[in-house]
């Protein structure tokens, strides 16, 4: 796999990563967000549900567009 892969914990990316994306889709009003060619937990992040479409649109609200790098 080129491009990376972290793997990161729920408890991390929620205490440190995403309270940034919260605020900036909440204050904000983001309407775009471009997904980082990088893998987390072995999933990129343009095909990674748990982050796209469940913390981003399901819990933080998020309802713009999603384009990737790559």
């Amino acid at each position: 796999m080129t491009g990376g892969d972290t793997n990161i914990s729920d408890r991390w990316a929620a205490e440190y990563y995403l309270p940034q994306f919260e605020k900036a889709i909440k204050v904000g009003n983001v309407r775009e967000i471009m997904t980082a060619h990088v893998a987390v937990n072995g999933v990129r992040m343009a095909a990674n549900q748990f982050y796209n479409q469940h913390i981003a649109r399901d819990t933080f609200g998020f309802n713009g567009l999603f384009t990737s790098d790559w």
